[in-house]
């Protein structure tokens, strides 16, 4: 065996190796950072760096250079490695005889090195027919080993290809998966590919392994992939559904150093190719075998339907699959609408008033004039929409309405977005309810890469009435999946708040559907005298009004204003509450018995900051911990996931029940953590428990704090609403409303009051853009047209 110490003399010098590798000491599987020990020819080395999988008793070979660990001692820092394949008859039959290719053993291997020698390897790869005809074996077999040899050699040179570029393991096994073994080939020829098919990989990384491969500034793959990418971005980060060519043209112009006009080029590029659409083009939908197909024509080509609208929308583009869906979403709605199955399922005015009557006179209570018109509303109609603020009697809507159902003998389905809201809607009905993600049994294989053919299509629910709360959260995706998935004839009831923020997702549907003038819809706006006392209630219908707020300083109140002047005496005040006010004054664990909101991520009363200090608050200075996106995770820190993962495997302890999928918002509690797999366990929604670990952590985020986007469909006992001064744009009236209304028992406001009056008086909303308004809107037989 070589001394090492001699061999560290020639420290920094290139070295080559060869042999099989005796131990793996260590391995990242999310970036490939490897550490093997291994021995050829008497000699053993110690090998570290960013390389593929490789297994103990894999046969390596690779290039690299000495170096010196203060530890450890010589080691060679890798710059090339590959797993090779035995060239001599023993070595050939001990390694296939190991399980390297599935379904050949001892025997099998002894077989084929009989017949082929030292040419077995190359035989059974490239010409299958002559191994078919070994006895045992036969053309399905002989097939599936080339496919398997083909298929490790192809996996192998795709890592050594894009390890060194920053692309881990975890993202080339995706890579592998969606592009299979002309991979390698199809990102040479264009880079691009992986931002546009690959969920998780961005312009930007695509972009530097695209300078890496010569393509230049301007080339036509790179200027494509750029569109596409802020596209995306507008689509995911902010909801927009359809963007001006101008506005993707001058971003990307400024951003890349590149004239407008080649990024127009670009764009024209993309509308011939279909991967984007002008919107207000002739989209014909066909299904054939159960996918949906798109044609689209351009502007050019067809008729405008009329010069308000080539005005309001000239120059709007939309990724394809996004705009077949919007289109075909106001095409299901308008059919669901429609449908009137023979027999009494849906009843009469009449009738409805009667069952109003008698369940109110059952229960000794007399519904408002609003409550009772939206129970004849969804008892008369196939598809209806109730939205109101806080203490306007939706819970008692919802109450009586599946009483009124569940006595005619009916079965009613209950959901939501979310485990927590979905609880809620169970509670008062005394029924249970399901996410909406199990309601469908969701499995979704990329949700940041639209996909028509998906979101169209979904396996039918069974039930006579279908009742959806908190809709305001439900994007136009999973929107569009559930009414695929409703049965003609079903009644449905969609109830939400639409002076909230909209969804996460993309689009705003409740809004939308609100404008649609074939459905039916209640907009409830008295307060009720139980919630009439309440500031939280009183105050947020007040928000909605613009008009100024009823404030109580004492310790009794319920909504407390607490003037800042900066953000740093506004996160002061938030842990002097979490630390002294709140556990002496009101009996509240300062943790985990309040939720902080904050209308920003950065700053120093942004979440992130705010985290870092309630989680030292909690936690201490000197803990075990993980990293993860910027965090450091550890035992009981509040986190929240941040990206849906419908694959998460997940248990419900007090049931034993299993199942899969956690969706974007939803928070929990770490339970434990694991150093060595340098993973998480977690308790989502108080319910399930996970285990996360890899490239996954990176869509955890530490939770003390939360931005008031993030904590939609959300209640919280106790909360502390933060709210920097900022832009006019962002600080409106809806931000405002979507805040205080997630407390339910006691609020405290912190803010400036010349903020608070800015937000009050801008009644700016939210707005998004997108197309399904008009579609909803649009002129069909006689209907009234929106243009607002």
């Amino acid at each position: 065996m070589r001394d090492r110490q001699q061999s560290f003399s020639k420290n920094s010098e290139p070295v080559s190796f060869s042999g099989v590798v005796t131990r793996v000491i260590f391995r990242n599987d999310e970036n490939g950072y490897s550490i093997l020990d291994v021995e050829g020819r008497g000699e053993e080395w110690t090998v570290t760096g960013v390389m593929p999988y490789i297994m103990a008793g894999d046969m390596v070979s690779g290039e690299g250079s000495w170096r010196d660990h203060p530890t450890y001692g010589p080691q060679i820092a890798v710059r090339q490695i590959s797993r090779d394949e035995p060239h001599e008859s023993d070595r050939i039959e001990k390694y296939l005889a190991s399980g390297a290719v599935k379904g050949i053993g001892e025997a099998t291997a002894r077989k084929l090195v009989q017949a082929f020698g030292d040419d077995t390897l190359t035989v059974m790869r490239q010409y299958p027919e002559r191994v078919a005809k070994i006895r045992g074996i036969g053309p399905a077999k002989a097939e599936s080993f080339s496919r398997q040899l083909k298929a490790d050699r192809a996996y192998q040179d795709l890592s050594l290809f894009l390890l060194p570029h920053g692309i881990g393991q975890a993202r080339i096994h995706r890579i592998y998966a969606i592009f299979g073994m002309a991979a390698e080939m199809l990102i040479k020829e264009n880079p691009f590919i992986l931002a546009e098919r690959v969920p998780g990989i961005g312009f930007q990384t695509a972009d530097r392994l695209a300078v890496e491969l010569g393509f230049r500034g301007d080339h036509p793959s790179r200027l494509k992939g750029a569109v596409l990418f802020a596209m995306n971005q507008s689509l995911f980060r902010n909801g927009n559904t359809v963007i001006h060519e101008n506005s993707v043209a001058s971003f990307l112009s400024e951003r890349l150093d590149v004239s407008e006009e080649k990024i127009k080029d670009a764009i024209a590029t993309l509308l011939k190719e279909g991967k984007i659409v002008k919107v207000l083009g002739h989209l014909h939908r066909s299904v054939e075998e159960g996918v949906i197909a798109a044609d689209v024509a351009g502007l050019s080509t067809g008729e405008r339907q009329s010069t308000r609208c080539e005005s309001a929308f000239d120059g709007l583009v939309s990724l394809s699959d996004v705009a077949v869906i919007e289109r075909s979403l106001a095409q299901r709605l308008r059919f669901l609408a429609s449908v009137s199955p023979p027999g009494d399922h849906f009843m009469s005015e009449d009738q409805a008033q009667r069952a109003i009557r008698q369940v109110a006179q059952e229960e000794d209570f007399e519904p408002g004039d609003e409550q009772t018109r939206a129970i004849v509303m969804a008892l008369k109609h196939p598809i209806s929409v109730l939205t109101g603020g806080p203490g306007t009697g939706k819970t008692t809507i919802v109450r009586l309405l599946t009483r009124i159902l569940r006595e005619r003998g009916e079965e009613i389905l209950l959901g939501a977005p979310t485990g927590r809201a979905a609880r809620r809607l169970a509670e008062v009905c005394g029924m249970s309810a399901q996410t909406l993600h199990r309601l469908l049994s969701l499995q979704v294989r990329d949700d940041d890469i639209p996909d028509a053919a998906f979101w169209l299509t979904a396996e039918a629910i069974e039930g006579d009435t279908l009742i959806v709360d908190e809709c305001s959260m439900i994007d136009l995706f999973l929107f569009s999946h559930l009414m695929s998935a409703i049965r003609p004839g079903t009644r449905v009831l969609l109830i939400g708040d639409a002076d909230q923020l909209p969804s996460i997702g993309p689009g705003q549907v409740l809004r939308d559907i609100l404008s649609a003038p074939f459905l039916p819809h209640t907009r409830l706006t008295q307060i009720y005298r139980q919630e009439e006392h309440k500031l939280i209630v009183s105050n947020a219908h007040r928000i909605l009004r613009g008009e100024e707020l009823v404030l109580d300083q004492s310790l009794k109140s319920d909504f407390i204003f607490i003037d800042c002047a900066d953000e740093q005496e506004m996160y002061d005040g938030v842990l002097k509450l979490c630390q002294s006010v709140l556990p002496n004054h009101y009996g509240t664990d300062g943790i985990y018995g309040v939720q902080v909101l904050s209308a920003i991520r950065r700053g120093k009363a942004g979440i992130i900051e705010l985290n870092r200090a309630l989680q030292q608050l909690s936690r201490g200075d000197d803990f075990f911990s993980i990293e993860a996106h910027g965090y450091r995770l550890t035992s009981g820190d509040k986190v929240m996931q941040t990206r849906n993962h419908y694959n998460l495997e997940w248990t419900i302890p007090r049931t034993g029940i299993k199942g899969t999928g956690v969706v974007n918002g939803e928070m929990g509690i770490v339970q434990s953590i694991s150093l060595s797999r340098k993973s998480v366990t977690i308790l989502f929604e108080d319910e399930k428990i996970a285990t996360i670990e890899g490239a996954d952590l990176d869509d955890i985020d530490l939770a003390y704090a939360t931005t008031i986007h993030k904590s939609q469909g959300s209640e919280y006992p106790v909360e502390i609403l933060v709210i920097p001064a900022g832009a006019p744009a962002f600080l409106t009236r809806n931000l405002l409303y979507t805040g205080v209304t997630r407390a339910k028992e006691r609020l405290f406001l912190l803010t400036r009051r010349r903020t608070l009056e800015m937000m009050l008086a801008n009644n700016e909303a939210n707005e998004r853009r997108g197309m399904l308004r008009h579609w909803l809107c649009e002129q069909v037989e006689g209907e009234p047209v929106c243009l607002d």
